[in-house]
């Protein structure tokens, strides 16, 4: 799910879901089990959940909410449920035929060394590196000239179990101190600390309850800027309120640092700084949702009130960079597709604006200055092209990339270097040095894996959606799979929120394809690889259109005889988690399983926890009006569970510390389908405690999630019955 617009920073912008799909530790072995005996049919009764005469009327319509006590993760009473769905889950899963066959899959390829692209502050690089074996990344640091790395800060020092991850991190222009933050059990709270880098230890600074921050140092070193909220009641739950922007001075502590940007009329405005290296201005964004914002400065140092630049925020504005009069901005301002326009500081409105990277058919998705050049990277049906025009404008310049696939993690260097990150959907992301002034690419970092990834293979296909819409697919599998009708296939998708989804490196996705399996991303409505229009065909009243886009694929998929219904499961993550659940409940008859992953269930009420009223801009709220409460009730997944129904094997998963996407959703969702499903399939709800919505997963974590989830497909689409087949009792209503 998408956090409020938070876009600069030492690593790359998040993207679909946060999944967690990165480091791996050296742990403790995954838990698994023998298959039981083939003569034992193994039986398992759902908990017993409690049904309540809960009401709530909208609009004069009735809606039952039986479990919403559920939403209370104190009640006695969902403690005991969530022990006993934990209990079963894990049971069930330790059993299933390929669970440890599959564990020392993910174990050896897990073992990768992988990288961030380099931070240059000073005379000193930094970059983020898993080693593959623990349980978190370590973040280095070199001199830019060369010579040995150095540690600057390893979580795995911080806690046990690698239950302390680290969020967001930025050097200060000196490269002497680090700032930077600290979550626990993948909460999106931060505690912010800086390191001396000098010394190896944190000084006394120590701030609290930042959440959905950057970090952006003063040019003169003197402190840094940041976002929190106060201290909540309810961390896990409660409404995030009255967000701001400070100003945290070196050395001071956090009672004395002065509020930047705040807003008591509304108080779900989110404020987020913008770091502009060699600037003296500190930019601000501020936003009501996750993909517009609108744009203001002031002079770092001083208290005086903020200009607004831009103050509307009908539309997404990112500085690139500012010099004495002008600023260079990111925006779709007048350009679904984005552009690049400078504003001359005394004469900011809009018909003053100089276009200097035009809009063009292709969705421009980022973009950075180099030297005297800005590096746009455009989405051409979602893979990645990097274009060099000079800062004043002028004719574009194409970058031959070194392969195909999605480029993310610009980042500037020494003079005419930039640093980017190339991924594919079989091979770990490659770190280039990019000569701006050449042209030419040059490997800066790369990983070995333990397979040829030329074994596989990657191909685009178009779907017709239902209203005639051309959707981009990738198909991804071995050589020497064919359509036979019977290939396994695992469908995902996200489409929500203005987030393009492209081709990236997993490897419970390698393991999948390894044993014969397909793997399918759908590029749907709702995201970003088209720009705004593709983006706003996806949300509120067109909502359905993502589901649309999924189910056609997922169609195309059987038409052209690569599967069938009972070797094709979907899964999504946090807004793909809703686009499963409608998926699964709109057409079950279609699927062969489903896993909807930390997912936004309940249509109704998400509004009403952590950060979900940010998310009305591309969903609406059931208390707009009576069309947009029908609307949302028609697909929200939690209320078209029907009785009767024979539902396909569904593992819904969620962290019992997601305090983005509450685990509520899940519970509710879960204990609907125990009680209705008719069919014989399994519905399990797998609950990870110590852990969030996705970032921040420790490594041990993030494995066993893989073979769960690799092991519920070899099971329900695969090759790998249980057999006999166990049985499932509901729940008494």
């Amino acid at each position: 799910m998408a956090a409020p617009r938070v876009r600069h920073g030492f690593v790359a912008r998040a993207v679909a879901a946060c999944a967690a799909v990165g480091s791996i530790a050296g742990v403790s072995a995954i838990p698994s089990a023998a298959a039981p005996a083939a003569d034992t049919t193994r039986v398992y009764q759902y908990p017993a959940a409690a049904r309540s005469d809960q009401v709530d009327t909208y609009f004069g319509v009735n809606v039952a909410d039986p479990y919403r006590y559920l939403e209370d993760p104190a009640d006695p009473a969902t403690k005991a449920w969530v022990s006993a769905e934990s209990s079963l889950a894990r049971d069930y899963l330790n059993t299933l035929p390929s669970h440890r066959e599959r564990s020392a899959q993910i174990d050896a390829l897990w073992q990768v060394t992988t990288y961030g692209p380099p931070l240059l502050r000073g005379s000193r690089q930094f970059w983020l590196e898993s080693d593959g074996l623990r349980a978190q990344p370590v973040i280095y640091w070199a001199n830019s000239s060369g010579g040995p790395r150095h540690v600057a800060i390893d979580p795995n020092l911080l806690s046990s179990d690698g239950g302390i991850s680290l969020g967001e991190r930025e050097p200060n222009p000196a490269g002497t101190l680090l700032a930077y933050s600290t979550s626990k059990g993948g909460s999106d709270w931060r505690t912010l600390h800086i390191r001396d880098l000098a010394t190896g230890r944190d000084l006394p600074d120590v701030i609290e309850w930042a959440k959905f921050t950057d970090l952006c140092w003063a040019r003169d070193g003197s402190g840094f800027y940041y976002s929190a909220y106060p201290k909540p009641a309810n961390p896990l739950e409660q409404a995030n309120v009255d967000h701001k922007l400070f100003f945290h001075r070196v050395g001071s502590s956090q009672s004395a640092d002065r509020v930047v940007a705040a807003d008591a009329v509304n108080p779900s405005v989110t404020f987020s700084c913008e770091q502009v290296r060699t600037s003296r201005r500190a930019w601000v964004d501020f936003s009501s949702d996750t993909s517009t914002n609108g744009l203001s400065w002031g002079l770092q140092g001083s208290s005086a009130p903020l200009t607004p630049l831009v103050a509307d925020g009908r539309f997404s504005y990112t500085v690139l960079h500012d010099d004495a009069t002008s600023v260079w901005v990111l925006t779709n301002d007048g350009a679904p597709n984005y552009r690049v326009v400078r504003i001359d500081l005394a004469h900011p409105d809009p018909a003053s604006w100089v276009t200097v990277v035009p809009e063009n058919s292709d969705a421009l998705d980022d973009a950075i200055v180099v030297g005297d050049r800005i590096v746009a990277n455009y989405l051409h049906d979602a893979k990645s092209q990097l274009v060099s025009v000079p800062l004043s404008g002028g004719s574009p310049r194409r970058v031959t990339l070194p392969g195909i696939g999605a480029v993310s993690g610009l980042r500037a260097g020494e003079g005419s270097t930039m640093y980017y990150m190339l991924s594919s959907f079989t091979a770990p992301r490659t770190i280039y040095g990019l000569d701006t002034k050449t042209g030419k690419s040059a490997v800066w970092r790369s990983s070995r894996v333990s397979y040829d990834p030329a074994q596989f293979v990657t191909e685009q296909v178009f779907v017709t959606s239902k209203d005639g819409t051309r959707v981009p697919a990738f198909l991804v599998h071995r050589r020497d799979v064919k359509p036979n009708g019977k290939v396994p296939t695992w469908l995902y998708g996200y489409g929500g929120f203005a987030i393009p989804v492209a081709p990236f490196y997993s490897p419970r996705v390698i393991a999948w394809l390894q044993s014969g399996g397909m793997y399918v991303m759908a590029n749907l409505r709702g995201g970003g690889e088209y720009g705004s229009a593709w983006h706003e065909a996806g949300t509120k009243l067109s909502k359905q259109n993502v589901f649309d886009d999924f189910i056609a694929t997922a169609q195309w998929l059987i038409d052209h005889r690569w599967t069938s219904t009972a070797h094709l499961g979907i899964e999504g993550r946090s807004n793909g988690g809703l686009l499963v659940g409608a998926a699964l409940t709109q057409r079950p008859d279609l699927f062969g399983a489903a896993i909807p992953a930390v997912g936004v269930l309940d249509m109704l009420r998400y509004q009403n926890f952590t950060i979900g009223a940010a998310w009305a801009s591309d969903y609406g709220r059931s208390d707009d009006s009576l069309e947009m409460f029908r609307y949302l009730l028609g697909y929200s997944p939690l209320h078209n569970v029907r009785p009767g129904v024979a539902y396909p094997a569904t593992m819904i998963m969620t962290a019992a510390r997601d305090d983005r996407v509450v685990p509520a959703h899940s519970y509710k969702f879960g204990a609907t389908m125990q009680a209705d499903t008719a069919g014989p399939q399994p519905v399990i709800v797998r609950i990870q405690q110590n852990a969030g919505h996705g970032a921040g997963a420790s490594t041990e974590q993030a494995k066993l999630e893989a073979v769960d989830m690799l092991s519920f497909f070899d099971t329900h689409i695969g090759n790998a019955p249980v057999v006999p087949t166990p049985t499932f009792i509901r729940a008494p209503k």
